[in-house]
């Protein structure tokens, strides 16, 4: 009986048509019950999670194998997902096959803000500034995704809108990071100086004052640095000029 129960999900795992499979799986569910040694009963649940995925990706055109889900692993498959715009599918794969957070929702949701960012980048390509009213709008509308995961830092989504172009919206998420040192960080990285001693300080916690004294140094240090390259290829520059025309 254990023979015939794996030759049942062995076919039902093989095949694309879902009646079928459903009545192959019945057939597993009474054969285990009849069986003289215990069936391994997590191999029957994993059979039903994966055909469940793979059926929920058909539908959507991606007409995957069994062998071909075996052969990729499931970050790959998210991945995928990802690239074809199916986010909410892509959230809901990450949650049901349990995959780690950093590289499964977390990894999502990041590829989503950056996908909405580009994409209003793009709208408002053609207009001088995007006014505060449209920002105001992105932001709320990526805070209310982000609210659902309280593990995503602000901080680093903000970073991601600097580097987007967009500082304004990285302002309003800074804004909303709970961890100080994170955001005091940030502050720093977007040159938000007084913020991010306002922050430092209010925070009275004397590594992170120490942290944010060093970085302004090191931030003045690389400014100083900039003017100085700054002027010595100008002088190069004029040097140059002068040649050319003596």
């Amino acid at each position: 009986m254990n023979i015939a129960v794996d030759q049942c999900l062995s076919v039902a795992a093989h095949h694309f048509d879902s009646k079928l499979q459903k009545q192959l799986l019945k057939a597993a569910s009474i054969g285990m019950r009849r069986c003289q040694r215990p069936y391994d009963a997590d191999k029957f649940v994993r059979i039903c999670r994966l055909l469940r995925v793979l059926n929920a990706l058909r539908l959507m055109g991606i007409p995957l194998t069994f062998t071909q889900l075996e052969e990729l692993s499931p970050a790959s498959i998210v991945d995928r997902l990802v690239v074809l715009g199916h986010w909410p599918m892509a959230v809901k794969l990450c949650e049901f096959l349990e995959i780690n957070s950093k590289e499964g929702v977390y990894k999502v949701i990041a590829h989503w803000c950056l996908a909405m960012m580009t994409t209003f980048k793009e709208q408002n390509r053609d207009s001088e500034s995007a006014n505060a009213h449209k920002i105001a709008e992105l932001a709320q509308r990526l805070i209310s995704r982000l609210r659902q995961y309280l593990a995503i830092s602000y901080a680093d989504v903000a970073e991601m809108a600097s580097r987007q172009g967009l500082p304004a919206l990285a302002e309003i998420l800074l804004d909303l990071e709970t961890n100080v040192s994170r955001q005091v960080t940030a502050m720093l990285k977007l040159k938000q100086l007084e913020k991010a001693l306002q922050r430092a300080g209010q925070s009275q916690q004397p590594d992170l004052i120490f942290h944010f004294l060093l970085m302004l140094v090191l931030t003045l240090i690389l400014m100083e640095l900039e003017y100085l390259l700054d002027g010595l290829l100008l002088y190069f520059y004029q040097s140059k000029m002068l040649q050319n025309l003596s």
